[in-house]
């Protein structure tokens, strides 16, 4: 035994019943898995002693004799104890789905080893799985699509060829769209690719490559096509006309994307406000002080004005213009000009609600409660 501790390649030549002994095998497979090598053909299909070699390391089921690892109830008592043993089974135990399911149970690592047939087979309910299939089974496109479609980022895992293969994953994100997360750099910034992705989740433009979101014709084909987010534009199309104006149709928030330069284009700002009474919210605070802009916004919708300045509320002429569309907007005037009677009476006979906003003297006037009535 001494010898074999120096080197295990001793036992060879040990005397014929030392390498017979159960005993003294099992204790030289403790000093090395590879003493297992050495030992008499009956004990290496010995499956008790087998089984205690491989309890200190499964590796020693490399030098059991073969017909041992071709034993299906042996395969099945081995791998609930060491998953990785599955790699040292015969071909026709590693594509046993049950060995293979056990073997996964018991270390998820040991995917690697398994057949093709029960990798599939495992992958349809365990996608994430594909992180511990072997770099063959990752670049195989059928074992790719098992895994992906039962959980798509599942993809990160697979071979980076296979995600920089543009056929495939462009098949790949007309099912599922944010697979391209995982895709090749080249294929996240391919024009096809990418609408491909968000046609079929508008979640994918997240994943899109930067220079994408500069590309003026892609930006307006995503935002009239799939609603894209103006901010999810490069800031030079923040200031484009039209980009901005397509994404403002479809929601009038995206002006708070806008570049402030557009809010002082007239045919800009007369398109935004005809069409959205809300659109002033977002105009920069010298657009909404200044008097003359204003009071176009506010005849053509009269809900603009409640975005105007605090100076303006003070301004009669603009007030008195404002409560013209309509009487309501007197709550937003000035305390002083609630008190004043023409403000009032004007608001009041376009609105008589308008009336509830007067300063309390005038509200105490009969003539102004019967025309509010």
């Amino acid at each position: 035994m001494a010898a074999v501790r120096g080197d295990v390649r001793a036992l060879q030549f040990a005397p014929e019943e030392f390498r017979c002994d159960p005993g003294f095998v099992l204790a030289a497979t403790e000093v090395h898995f590879s003493a297992l090598q050495f030992a008499a053909d009956a004990l290496r299909r010995d499956a008790p002693l087998v089984l205690r070699a491989v309890s200190h390391d499964c590796w020693a089921l490399r030098h059991a004799a073969e017909d041992l690892r071709r034993d299906r109830d042996f395969a099945l008592s081995v791998v609930e104890r060491h998953g990785r043993a599955l790699q040292f089974l015969s071909e026709d135990l590693r594509a046993d789905l049950r060995i293979v399911q056990i073997a996964f149970g018991q270390n998820s690592t040991s995917l690697q080893f398994a057949g093709r047939q029960a990798v599939l087979s495992t992958l349809a309910g365990r996608g994430w799985a594909l992180r511990y299939v072997s770099d063959a089974m990752k670049r195989d496109p059928e074992v790719v699509c098992m895994a992906t479609h039962q959980d798509i980022w599942a993809f990160q895992y697979a071979d980076e060829d296979l995600r920089g293969d543009a056929e495939f994953v462009l098949e790949l994100v007309r099912r599922h769209g944010q697979a391209l997360r995982y895709a090749a750099d080249d294929l996240r910034a391919d024009r096809e690719v990418v609408l491909a992705a968000i046609t079929s989740d508008a979640l994918a433009r997240q994943f899109a490559a930067p220079e994408l979101w500069a590309d003026r014709e892609f930006v307006r084909e995503t935002i009239i096509r799939h609603g894209t987010p103006l901010s999810f534009a490069a800031v030079p199309l923040r200031h484009d006309r039209e980009v901005v104006l397509a994404a403002v149709r479809r929601d009038v928030w995206e002006l708070e994307f806008a570049g402030e330069e557009l809010w002082y284009d007239r045919d800009f700002v007369d398109g935004v406000i005809s069409t959205h009474s809300h659109a002033l919210k977002f105009a920069p605070e010298s657009v909404r002080g200044h008097r003359d802009f204003v009071i176009a916004a506010v005849a053509k919708h009269g809900a603009a004005m409640a975005y105007m300045t605090e100076d303006l509320w003070r301004d009669r002429e603009v007030v008195l213009f404002a409560v013209q569309q309509d009487g309501r907007l007197l709550q937003h005037a000035a305390p002083g000009l609630r008190g004043d009677r023409e403000v009032v009476l004007t608001a009041v006979e376009q609105n008589g609600w308008a009336l509830r906003h007067a300063s309390e003297a005038l509200r105490a006037q009969r003539e102004l409660v019967l025309d509010a009535v």
